[in-house]
């Protein structure tokens, strides 16, 4: 819900208004936008939660004489290598139709990332009736449903609110027609008007 606040605020402040804010890391200062900043300290603090668990990965890989990267890699080398030797027994021994059987299963086991923390938060909608932007934004950019969505939400309330102003920014500068625009009017102009229809 937290995530959804901050990003909902971010609507009300359109990007372009955004102030720059110097980030030091690794001897480089980098100007953020505030929603950058944002993204990226967001991102810091889930580092808490999995430390431990990248602590014990990085010991598993010193252990093997490998970097975290190799040593994961290795790990999938394996799983796929013991896959593929079950179903090709389970095949009778048909080394093509098992790896056919892991490629649908491959296909299968895509599942959209973050898809479960969008259910939390929007149990009723489904992931097929979303933009098509949405599901492409998760894939480029290898980011979560939730954050994405709220992310699309936030710009079409961007763009709304732009629009609108913009619409009452025109009604008010036109000149207008002798009919009445619906705008209120003040007390002041409203005696006004009654001073000219009873003179």
């Amino acid at each position: 819900m937290e995530e959804t606040n901050k990003i909902l605020t971010e609507a009300e402040n359109p990007a372009s208004e955004d102030p720059f804010i110097p980030v030091k890391f690794n001897k480089e200062t980098r100007n953020l936008t505030v929603s950058e900043a944002s993204c990226l300290s967001q991102k810091g603090l889930k580092y808490d939660a999995i430390s431990p668990q990248w602590e014990k990965l990085k010991l598993f890989a010193r252990q093997e004489n490998m970097s975290t990267a190799q040593f994961l890699d290795a790990l999938e080398k394996e799983r796929t290598q013991r896959k593929t030797e079950e179903l090709t027994r389970q095949c009778g021994g048909n080394s093509d139709m098992a790896k056919r059987i892991m490629e649908l299963e491959g296909v299968k086991e895509e599942v959209i990332r973050g898809e479960k923390d969008f259910k939390e938060y929007f149990p009723h909608k489904s992931t097929d009736s979303l933009p098509s932007e949405v599901l492409d934004r998760v894939k480029e950019n290898n980011s979560n449903l939730l954050d994405e969505y709220l992310r699309y939400k936030a710009r079409n309330e961007n763009v709304k609110r732009a629009e609108e102003k913009q619409l009452r920014e025109n009604l008010l500068s036109s000149v207008g027609s002798q009919k009445d625009s619906g705008i209120s009017r003040t007390e002041e102009s409203r005696e006004f008007i009654r001073g000219i229809w009873n003179s």
